[in-house]
C-alpha cells in the first residue's frame, strides 16, 4: 500500500513541535499528576515528566518535543504524529501536495567508466 505524502511547511512542523503535550494527553482522556511546574504522566509503571511542549522519560533518558513523544508513545513515524497533532490541534497542511519525484539514477556504460579511469 502506497502511502500518501503529506507537506508540511516549516511553520507547520514548528506548530506541531509546540503542541502543549498535557493538554493533548488530557484531552484523550489521560490523567496527569501536576509535580512543581511540571506533570508527570504513567507509561505503565514508569514515570514520563511533561512540561510545555517538551517530555522525559525518567528510566529510558530520553526525551524530545511533542512529535517526539506521539511518535514514541502511539507508534508513530514522525510524519504521522505531525499529522496526528495536526488533526487534533486544527493545524492546516496542504494534502494536495505531492512528493517530488525521485532522480533517474543513470549506470554508466562501459565507455564512461573508461573514460574516467583515463
Amino acid at each position: 500500500m502506497a502511502t500518501k505524502y503529506i507537506h508540511f511547511t516549516e511553520q507547520q512542523k514548528e506548530q506541531a513541535r509546540q503542541t502543549d503535550i498535557a493538554e493533548m494527553l488530557r484531552s484523550q482522556g489521560e490523567t496527569l499528576r501536576r509535580s512543581g511546574s511540571e506533570y508527570e504522566w504513567r507509561d505503565g509503571s514508569e514515570k514520563v515528566t511533561v512540561r510545555g511542549n517538551l517530555w522525559f522519560h525518567q528510566y529510558e533518558e530520553v526525551g524530545g518535543d511533542a512529535i517526539d513523544f506521539v511518535a514514541k508513545y502511539y507508534n508513530r513515524s514522525p510524519r504521522e504524529a505531525a499529522m496526528q497533532i495536526a488533526d487534533e490541534f486544527g493545524i492546516i497542511y496542504d494534502s494536495s501536495v505531492r512528493s517530488p519525484p525521485k532522480p533517474v539514477r543513470r549506470e554508466k556504460s562501459p565507455m564512461q567508466i573508461l573514460e574516467e579511469t583515463k
